[in-house]
């Protein structure tokens, strides 16, 4: 269990709360199209949990200048949310200023909570690193030990983002007269990556490149609620009787998580998080 539902609830609410209490000067009748990613800055506040989980925040990463970077391995989590511009033209920009405000900010908060590192935003989604070990001169520094638990945390990850979802932020939208339904795909992939700083002085983020960002993106645009592994990450799975996981292989898809039995956030009552 990487939390219960009563405290990703809580956290949830919060961020809601707090979007609905700095949106009160915004002019949104004022905005006549309006996509999702265009107002998710200034979300991360010092001393918050989600401040502390970004790849930024890590002393051997933060130190790269622009132009250089570090070649690492780790485990790469995409999540996606689905239709969301369709969704935001439907339903305007205050509901899709509020809903991104409670949505990512929670999918971050699982993140943290699975021992995961945030790499990058981008847009209605994001995309996370675990068991991020640096590669030294070309030699390997990861061991099957590292693999097996990124591997297992990022799943635990990609299953709860999904309960969150169905048990925490529709109800909780819902509730607070805001339209639901919304759906997100995970995809998991692994591999080495670059981590390195990008873009100019004054406006430059510490993020990630490599093959399996990519492919994990494109398994997260292939599920809805769903989480999606590569032959990869599914290899690293723990084999132990506690680490089994159901995976079904999809073509064109690659391992698709079983949805049930789904526990990871210790729910009680589904479609309700109270």
């Amino acid at each position: 269990m990487i939390a219960t539902i009563d405290e990703v609830c809580d956290f949830a609410r919060n961020k809601l709360q707090e979007a609905r209490d700095g949106g009160e000067s915004i002019p949104f009748h004022l905005v006549e199209r309006y996509h999702a990613k265009a107002m998710i800055a200034n979300r991360h506040k010092e001393g918050s949990i989600e401040a502390s989980i970004s790849i930024v925040d890590d002393p051997k990463f933060s130190v790269l200048k622009h132009g250089t970077g570090q070649l690492a391995w780790a485990v790469v989590l995409s999540v996606d949310l689905r239709d969301s511009s369709s969704r935001a033209i439907r339903h305007g920009a205050e509901n899709t200023y509020l809903t991104m405000h409670t949505y990512l900010p929670t999918m971050e908060y699982l993140i943290g909570r699975s021992n995961g590192k945030v790499i990058g935003l981008r847009g209605d989604g994001l995309f996370a690193g675990f068991g991020i070990t640096e590669v030294e001169e070309g030699r390997e520094t990861f061991t099957s030990e590292i693999a097996s638990k990124a591997a297992s945390d990022s799943v635990r990850c990609g299953r709860g983002m999904v309960e969150a979802i169905e048990d925490v932020i529709n109800p909780l939208l819902v509730t607070d007269g805001i339209p639901a339904g919304l759906q997100i795909g995970v995809g998991i992939d692994s591999g080495k990556v670059i981590i390195t700083r990008i873009g100019l002085d004054t406006a430059n983020e510490v993020t990630a490149y490599g093959p399996c960002v990519n492919e994990a993106c494109k398994r997260a645009n292939k599920g809805y609620n769903e989480v999606y592994i590569s032959s990869v990450v599914n290899s690293y799975y723990p084999t132990s009787a506690t680490g089994k996981v159901r995976f079904s292989m999809i073509s064109g898809k690659g391992y698709r998580v079983d949805r049930y039995p789904y526990d990871v956030l210790s729910r009680k009552h589904p479609g309700n998080p109270r």
